[in-house]
This record gives structure tokens, C-alpha cells and sequence, in this order.
């Protein structure tokens, strides 16, 4: 306690640039204070009181004690970004020509010293923005972690903590592209993401992560546009009721082919019995989910057709088309609208 007291107490105001009311007796006196409690609680391994304690004592009286302090406190805490950066302000601030304080001397050769390990311990990301019509830099807006950082840092390596990091990217005119990347210890990790224009240019749109999908058709508000969205809603609706009762009709063949060929048509022992009776059981389900289905795929397609068909239509509009379609396991219907 006594060193860090020593090395406060005789911290060159010149040095590092403290204002005239930084440089005070009173200062100086909180500063070690503050300072003092700071290594204690790296004593205790507290690290998150070390902290506090080390960058309220740097703000009331710069010295690079604190800083140092403030820098292994953060190393224990996983800021490993905010060290680094904490070690090389004590390396760029140096000492003044001439300085022979042993304290400030000794805080330099630790920095230097320690910052190796901790930088090398820092994740690394490089965000590349790609897409057939990719902005300039310039008017790119990167974010990472919701904090804007400059243009200039797309493509080139940043540091990040380890950790679960959000990224993402904004131009004027372009849909917004983001993606989340978790990172480990040293880890190095190329981002692209795709920048699309907005739909009413007619570009792809982004997906999750960025990644490029087709725009879908655009909803304008409009009555005819509405009453198309909902043509076409019964018509998925119909699709799935056709497939449902495609299936469940299916089913029901086997099971009533399978009570047909049972000897329980004409009698049998109580084993056999109870078998035909789940056959039956199964064939009386599958019968009215089939009927159901069925009956929702001609709901669906009735309402989706009359939808359709009375929907205001602009000179541009195409005539629509509706055709069935059967395949192996799947049966329903595409359409042109």
C-alpha cells in the first residue's frame, strides 16, 4: 500500500496532462485512497470492487499505478479488450524525458510486459459486407453489440471479448443485415453479410443472418391485394386439408382391408377378437379424419377461388391460374395469381 501511496503521491502532473483541479492535494489524497482499496481487493481477488475502485482513483488523478491496476482487474473479469487497451494507454503515455520516477518506471516495463498474453487472448473478428450491390464503405453503418464503430473497421481485424457478440450492418437504401457469432478465447473469425436493396427495387431481400432470400409479394394495403393474400391462405388451408385427408383415406384402406381379410368376419378366438376390434377402431378414426380433411381442402378451395376470382384486379394483373398436382407422398395445388 505503501508503493501505490509513493507512486500517487509522486505522479508528474505533467506528465499526463491532469487539469489544475485534478492536481490538487485533496486529488491526490482520494486518488490513493481509492487506489489502496483497489489492490486490496485484488488481495481478496474481488475483482469487480478492484475495478470500481481502480477507475474512479485514475479518474480523480491520472497515473499509470492505476491504470496498471485498473488493467489486471479487468484481465480477471474477461475484459480482455478493455485491458488491452488500459495496458497500451501506460505504453503510448510513456514517461516524460528525463522521468527517473522508479514507481511510473516499473508500472511501463509491467504494461509491456503483460499486454502480450491478454491481447493474445482476445477474440478476433473481420466483417466483410458482400451482396450484388454492395454500398461504399463510406455509407455503411457497422454496429457490434449495439455500439456504432467506423466504417474503416469493415475488413480489417477488430478485438472482441469472448463471448456472444451481435453484428450487424445499415446503408440508406438497403435492407438492414445482422447475424450473432459466439467467439472463444483467441479465436478468429471471418462475418459476411449480405446488404440487399430495399424490396421496392426489386432485390432479393435479406434473411435471417443476412443471408439473401426472395421478396416475397409486396403488400401494399390495397383491397384487391388483401383479398388476394386471403385467396391464397384458403388455398394453403385447402392443401392441407387435401393432404390430411389423402393420407388418412389411405390409412383407412389398409385397415379396412386388413378387417376384411380377418377370420373375426366370421368368428374367433378372443385374441384374434381383440385385434380385429383395433383394426376396426383404427378404420372408423381414419375415416372421419379423411372425411374432415377432405371437407377442409373443398372449404379452402371454394373460399380461395371465390376470393380470387372477385378480387379488383389493375390492367397489369395476369389471369389467374390454379392447377392440381399429385406426387409421390404429396398432392395439392400451385397456382398463378
Amino acid at each position: 500500500m505503501a508503493t501505490l501511496a509513493c507512486a500517487v503521491a509522486t505522479a508528474p502532473r505533467a506528465a499526463h496532462a491532469q487539469p489544475a483541479s485534478a492536481d490538487s492535494a485533496t486529488a491526490r489524497a482520494n486518488a490513493r485512497d481509492l487506489g489502496e482499496r483497489g489492490f486490496a481487493a485484488l488481495d481478496r481477488r474481488d475483482w469487480r470492487a478492484a475495478e470500481t475502485f481502480f477507475r474512479r482513483a485514475d479518474s480523480t488523478f491520472h497515473a499509470p499505478t492505476l491504470l496498471l491496476g485498473l488493467a489486471r482487474a479487468e484481465t480477471q473479469l474477461g475484459e480482455l479488450v478493455e485491458a488491452t487497451n488500459d495496458y497500451q494507454r501506460i505504453i503510448d503515455e510513456g514517461l516524460p524525458p528525463g522521468e527517473v520516477n522508479p514507481f511510473l518506471t516499473k508500472a511501463l516495463e509491467s504494461a509491456k510486459r503483460e499486454i502480450g498474453p491478454v491481447k493474445a487472448r482476445c477474440a478476433r473478428v473481420v466483417v466483410h459486407v458482400v451482396g450484388p450491390t454492395e454500398p461504399s464503405p463510406s455509407a455503411i453503418t457497422l454496429i457490434i453489440d449495439d455500439a456504432s464503430v467506423p466504417s474503416d473497421a469493415l475488413g480489417g481485424e477488430r478485438l472482441l471479448n469472448p463471448g456472444l457478440h451481435r453484428i450487424a450492418t445499415r446503408a440508406e437504401g438497403y435492407v438492414p443485415a445482422e447475424t450473432s457469432v459466439t467467439l472463444r478465447e483467441g479465436e478468429s473469425r471471418d462475418v459476411s453479410l449480405i446488404l440487399a436493396r430495399e424490396a421496392s427495387t426489386g432485390a432479393p431481400l435479406p434473411g435471417p443472418n443476412g443471408i439473401s432470400t426472395s421478396p416475397h409479394a409486396t403488400h401494399d394495403g390495397s383491397p384487391s391485394g388483401t383479398q388476394r393474400n386471403l385467396a391464397i391462405a384458403s388455398f394453403a388451408v385447402g392443401g392441407v386439408g387435401l393432404l390430411t385427408g389423402a393420407v388418412s383415406g389411405i390409412l383407412a384402406l389398409n385397415a379396412k382391408s386388413s378387417l376384411s381379410g380377418s377370420a373375426c368376419a366370421t368368428g374367433c378366438n378372443q385374441s384374434a377378437l381383440d385385434a380385429y376390434e383395433d383394426d376396426r377402431s383404427r378404420y372408423n378414426t381414419t375415416t372421419t379424419v379423411a372425411t374432415i380433411g377432405f371437407t377442409v381442402a373443398a372449404v379452402g378451395g371454394i373460399a380461395g377461388a371465390i376470393l380470387l376470382l372477385t378480387a379488383p384486379r389493375s390492367r397489369t394483373a395476369t389471369r389467374p391460374t390454379i392447377l392440381p398436382y399429385a406426387g409421390a407422398g404429396s398432392v395439392g395445388a400451385v397456382g398463378r395469381f
